[in-house]
């Protein structure tokens, strides 16, 4: 009996605007993977593939930040950050260069806020909110968190900015915010120059698109 073929992985990179350069990258999942991710034993089983994947890599990405969704169903159980850590003690790669995108909506849970996210934080594990809107109580939390470090907006908040006043206006208050509570902010759907000339006026210095790379795969050497 053959072995299953192992699921193909592609990632997108994660770009300083000013200085150009890769930072880390996103892992992209398609509408499958994505199901199967909101299961715990899956979840871990593609977590280990992934982090298989970056250790055979020729040009050695585990040195930067890797970004993947947590699902909301697996926050708060029981153990999650101690078996997240193990996991990658085995494949030796650095807790703090994860970064765990966890929804927004995740936050009006006070378990999350008040046990899950102080249990990942403490192991060294890097906090982020998927598709930053603010919400009301919820961006609040977001903000207010010391455990969340990062906010990433969304395309769609991205491309509105270049024709609507009042997305830019958003987009550049997030980034004035979240610099005085020491956080950061990573915009998505950077597709155009138009586009990343917009995020560099009002002052964002992460970024991610088809401007600086398409997803890319990783090799192994």
């Amino acid at each position: 009996m053959k072995d299953s073929p192992r699921p193909s992985y592609s990632y997108r990179p994660i770009y300083h605007t000013r200085e150009l350069r890769c930072l880390g990258y996103k892992l992209v999942s398609d509408p499958v993977q994505e199901q199967s991710l909101s299961q715990k034993n899956s979840y871990f089983v593609h977590l280990d593939q992934v982090l298989e994947e970056i250790k055979a890599a020729s040009d050695q990405p585990e040195t930067l930040q890797l970004a993947i969704k947590l699902p909301s169903v697996l926050i708060s159980q029981k153990n999650l950050a101690f078996e997240l850590s193990q996991l990658l003690e085995k494949h030796k790669y650095d807790k703090s260069k994860l970064l765990l995108l966890i929804k927004e909506e995740s936050l009006s849970d006070l378990d999350v806020l008040n046990k899950a996210l102080p249990q990942l934080a403490s192991l060294d594990f890097q906090l982020s909110v998927d598709d930053f809107l603010g919400r009301q109580n919820t961006g609040f939390s977001a903000l207010e968190s010391p455990f969340i470090r990062y906010l990433r907006i969304s395309s769609e908040v991205t491309r509105s900015a270049l024709t609507s006043e009042a997305a830019k206006s958003y987009a550049r208050g997030t980034v004035i915010l979240a610099d005085r509570l020491s956080k950061k902010v990573i915009f998505e759907g950077v597709d155009t120059e138009e586009t990343f000339r917009l995020l560099v006026d009002i002052g964002a210095t992460l970024a991610q698109g088809d401007y600086f790379s398409k997803p890319v795969r990783f090799e192994k050497s």
